[in-house]
């Protein structure tokens, strides 16, 4: 239950209403107060942090801010539409999801609009002097909208800043490797355990397994580990056979645990709660979407429309980081051991191969025969091959030479001039092979 909700709180921080409405309420909250302790109060007028007007004044200087920040409001928000329609189309579709989730640009929302309601909510309570009624200005009130408005007018000028710097591809790629480099050194935050030889074997030899399946199909978005070991059944054995961003479908086995339940139906509702499936990908867990986001964008720079391989080197450097990260981790496959009850869990973890063919390689299928982006990609494969962990130094050490040799292959083919050829061959030694590298030649 509690990783259930963990992922559903997520995606509320994570959306575009939550912070904003909470700025809203807590706006009228604060306009409720004021016109609280304004009703009790008695002011010296001639205070200069206190609103000194009448009720005419308090009710034009509060109409004008109300006005003016209903019209800021609605540029903000057009602003946003625009910068979310540039960042879909110039850099990836899948990075508009963090954008939305800028805390700067969920706050500005919130703020102009919780400007206006407080206004709005203070003006109903000014009072001319009539026969039956004294006049009423809430001058603390008063005083505090004036001071929203002020705060409001520099949020607008860093609201501004913040949204060019944002839209800026070094530091959209720079935000999603920051993700993606904590997910890489913790892929299940709150989790706790140990890891396991991938080799060994799981289920006992012969053992009868009972088949799970997920109850709609999408996106594996999070899995919470410690609630399925806590309510599995002593001396069980799952092995869950999907990660995080994997798609699945209804008729999709998503698990495999042995001994078959006795009460299948709730390890079935217990799995459903712990895997949770969402139409999109996201970074709760899923690292590789993050790699996937900086190779889209990399991939869009390179494209005939848009023609900026200076975006696609900026991105290839910040999956060199994730990559060397990797290079760096343990192989094991996860696995979570509750001891005293006999439970293992054992998860289906992306590999180091995977990582590589989806940005490395992928990249290299598009580089048109620009040399300079070709030797960034090889100059990133030689970064990440020092960095490989002892124990697993041969096997990814494998895979990075065939993803030279792809990316050298798909160069050469299509190689401009006889000096970019040189320049090619030069950062490939090394690599490979040299007679693998003299076949490609």
């Amino acid at each position: 239950m509690l990783g259930a909700l963990r992922t559903r709180w997520h995606n509320v921080r994570e959306g575009f209403w939550f912070y904003p409405g909470l700025t809203v309420l807590g706006l009228m909250l604060l306009a409720l107060v004021a016109i609280r302790i304004d009703r009790g109060a008695q002011y010296d007028r001639h205070l200069f942090v206190v609103f000194g007007g009448d009720a005419s004044a308090a009710r034009e200087i509060l109409s004008a801010i109300a006005s003016s920040f209903v019209t800021v409001a609605g540029v903000t928000l057009s602003m946003t539409i625009v910068t979310l329609q540039l960042v879909a189309g110039q850099y990836s579709p899948r990075a508009v999801r963090g954008f939305l989730s800028d805390r700067v640009n969920q706050l500005t929302a919130g703020g102009f609009v919780g400007v206006v309601a407080y206004c709005l909510l203070v003006l109903r309570v000014v009072r001319t002097e009539s026969g039956a009624a004294p006049e009423f200005v809430p001058r603390l009130a008063v005083s505090i909208g004036i001071g929203l408005a002020l705060l409001a007018l520099g949020l607008l000028v860093y609201f501004v800043h913040h949204i060019a710097m944002s839209v800026r591809v070094s530091n959209m790629a720079a935000e999603i490797t920051r993700e993606t480099l904590a997910l890489l050194k913790d892929p299940y935050p709150g989790s706790s355990g140990e890891r396991a030889d991938p080799d060994s074997p799981f289920f006992e030899e012969g053992a009868e397994t009972a088949r799970l399946y997920p109850r709609r199909p999408g996106y594996v978005q999070s899995i919470a580990l410690d609630e399925i070991v806590a309510h599995l059944p002593e001396g069980s054995r799952l092995e869950l056979r999907l990660g995080p961003g994997d798609f699945v479908t209804e008729t999709e086995s998503i698990a495999l645990v042995a001994p078959p339940p006795d009460d299948k139906e709730l390890v079935r509702k217990l799995i459903h709660r712990a895997v949770f499936v969402t139409s999109e990908r996201t970074l709760a867990q899923d690292a590789a979407f993050g790699v996937q986001q900086l190779t889209d964008i990399a991939l869009r720079g390179l494209s005939p429309g848009i023609n900026d391989p200076t975006t696609a080197l900026t991105c290839i450097g910040y999956i060199g980081a994730c990559l060397e990260r990797l290079g760096a981790a343990d192989p094991a496959r996860l696995q979570r051991i509750d001891t005293e009850r006999d439970v293992r869990i054992r998860v289906r973890a992306r590999t180091f191969e995977q990582y590589v063919e989806e940005s490395i390689v992928e990249i290299g299928r598009f580089t048109a025969g620009n040399a300079r982006v070709v030797v960034a990609l090889l100059e990133r494969i030689a970064c990440v091959h020092s960095a490989l962990n002892s124990e697993a130094s041969s096997e990814r050490g494998r895979v990075l030479r065939a993803a030279t040799v792809a990316v050298v292959k798909v160069a050469l083919e299509d190689v401009r001039t006889e000096h970019d050829r040189e320049l090619i061959v030069h950062y490939a030694e090394g690599l490979v092979p040299d007679e693998l590298l003299q076949q490609q030649v």
